[in-house]
């Protein structure tokens, strides 16, 4: 993770997924986020009304795949999928 105050300075904060969640494939480098909103205790969704969403990326790097944009639904508490997720 980068942090910045004023967008022209970073500073590098840390591992904004330490450990993998369930979805994620461990060791394959797939994992990948375009911004963090910090959730007191949770994780990083943006809102579209009164429900949140995670949006991420799955690279393609192996053979026949190719880079694909996903988003879910995620629970009240912000710490789980709600729902299935869903190829952009």
């Amino acid at each position: 993770m980068l942090r910045s105050t004023e967008m022209r300075t970073w500073q590098a904060v840390g591992n904004a997924l330490p450990t993998l969640p369930r979805w994620a494939a461990s060791g394959q480098l797939l994992t990948w986020a375009l911004a963090i909103n910090p959730v007191a205790g949770g994780t990083s969704p943006y809102t579209a009304g009164t429900n949140r969403y995670l949006t991420w990326k799955s690279e393609g790097i192996r053979a026949g795949n190719v880079p694909t944009l996903w988003a879910a639904r995620m629970s009240a508490d912000g710490r789980s999928l709600a729902g299935p997720a869903v190829e952009l």
